[in-house]
């Protein structure tokens, strides 16, 4: 019994340590995401402000320069698409994030069940004695 309780508290102590690790990995990820998320939305913004600004001192200055506009409006658009883009992974990181919570919810649970079932066998083998 003696020995079988060792070996539960070392199995609970591998899975704990487990958990603490996927904790740390998602606390990473999520870090790693938001400041990457937010760089890319600051560039994008960034660029998109420059571009408005020269967008519209085209469309003031007008005369000859209606191809630039045009050229200028298309960069515009792709920077919008890209700013879109940025936002669907951003989407698909927290979709993952998500399930690595439910990765990490379910070895809890497991952890939990094995931890009930080692000491249900261990008050088993208590009362045997």
């Amino acid at each position: 019994a003696d020995v079988q309780s060792k070996e539960a508290q070392e199995a609970q102590a591998a899975l704990d340590a487990r958990i603490g690790e996927l904790q740390q990995q998602i606390a990473q990820l999520q870090a790693d995401h938001a400041a990457e998320m937010a760089a890319h939305k600051q560039a994008a913004d960034a660029e998109m402000q420059e571009l408005q600004e020269r967008l519209e001192r085209v469309e003031q200055e007008r005369g000859n320069s209606s191809l630039e506009a045009a050229q200028l409006q298309e960069q515009l658009e792709e920077v919008e698409a890209a700013k879109e883009a940025a936002a669907e992974m951003v989407e698909d990181q927290r979709q993952h994030i998500g399930k690595l919570k439910q990765d990490l919810d379910a070895l809890r649970e497991e952890a939990s069940t094995s931890t009930s079932e080692l000491q249900a066998t261990l008050q088993s083998l208590t009362h045997e004695k």
